[in-house]
């Protein structure tokens, strides 16, 4: 088993994050490096990646966009519940047809 002194600088236990935190920092840039220059050079066939494309948002108009699906689904809302409210108030209250027809039952 592998034991760590208080003066190996790969020990973390009791010490501060940030210093930890360096301490991980100090050995991912010496392994970018030690790759770097050990490592040899592939050429690659083939074309050079292309810049991505960049979306610029004309936000004037995606406000009224937005605006405009909100009130067309109020208005649409608002008459669904005008329609939907308007037929009930002109049915009869409770005559055999209407029960008829709420609950499927017809009498012969």
């Amino acid at each position: 088993m592998l034991t760590l002194g208080p003066r190996n600088p790969w020990d973390i236990h009791g010490k501060p994050t940030d210093e930890v935190g360096a301490n991980m920092a100090g050995f991912a840039l010496g392994s970018i490096a030690t790759m770097g220059s050990n490592s040899p050079l592939v050429s690659i066939p083939g074309h050079l990646p292309i810049l991505g494309s960049q979306l610029k948002v004309v936000w004037g108009f995606a406000v009224g966009l937005l605006v405009s699906f909100a009130a067309v689904h109020s208005t649409l809302s608002a008459l669904a519940f005008y329609a939907s409210w308007w037929n009930k108030t002109q049915l009869p209250t409770l005559g055999e047809v209407n029960v008829g027809l709420v609950t499927g039952e017809h009498s012969n």
